[in-house]
């Protein structure tokens, strides 16, 4: 399954730019074009109301289907899997308060 897609109106990353949601299979935000990686309090910064409030749904569902994908995985005996997945959910949470920045975790 593709991850959901929002494209960007404007903002400081500039207009027409299309971000895939973090997924079990890829757990970040990314740029469908490029792969260049963000974290979500990044991506908010000087969003529209609208925007805003569809980048927070879909971060939050993205979270979600990670912690369900974590769970399954605890339930099919693969720990590994499921402590990765788990653990790409918190780095995700905290990145709502400024934890865990990209520039951080990304590797140049």
């Amino acid at each position: 399954m593709a991850a959901p897609t929002i494209t960007l109106a404007g903002g400081p990353l500039g207009a027409g730019r299309t971000l895939a949601a973090p997924t079990a299979q890829r757990t970040d935000w990314h740029d469908v074009a490029d792969g260049e990686r963000y974290s979500i309090s990044t991506l908010l910064v000087g969003r529209s109301d609208e925007e805003t409030c569809a980048l927070n749904r879909a971060h939050a569902e993205a979270v979600a289907g990670i912690v369900l994908e974590a769970l399954q995985a605890r339930a099919d005996g693969d720990m590994r899997r499921a402590r990765a997945l788990a653990a790409a959910a918190e780095r995700l949470t905290g990145q709502v308060v400024g934890h865990n920045p990209v520039a951080l975790t990304q590797p140049r």
